[in-house]
């Protein structure tokens, strides 16, 4: 997943990322959160567009308290219908990977 992109699913829940980042093996990636208005600001790509280790990106999410909604054929970030079943944000980061989990956030749901 890119920087941007769990820094976008992450926005309710910045801690979690935070921690995440603190947490990490690589100590850019926490360094370009305590200046994420500037490197927004700048739109510098080189960061904004790099690959989180995929760790980093469970250690974010595993914990995230918001839940999605999966039916036969599409995932939603509200629930539709009485079949809708619940999946955590982690789950569908796993089966579908962090650009999906991002595009469910901004157009509220997506066709599997």
């Amino acid at each position: 997943m890119k920087f941007w992109e769990l820094y976008s699913i992450c926005r309710q829940h910045d801690h979690l990322f935070e921690q995440a980042l603190k947490e990490a093996e690589d100590p850019r990636y926490y360094s370009w959160l305590q200046k994420i208005e500037e490197v927004c600001a700048t739109q510098q790509r080189d960061k904004l567009n790099a690959k989180l280790p995929d760790i980093l990106c469970v250690q974010a999410l595993k914990n995230y308290p918001e839940k999605m909604f999966e039916s036969a054929e599409h995932i939603r970030s509200y629930k539709f219908g009485d079949y809708d079943a619940e999946i955590s944000y982690l789950n569908v980061y796993q089966m579908y990977g962090g650009a999906f989990l991002e595009e469910v956030l901004e157009k509220g749901s997506m066709r599997k």
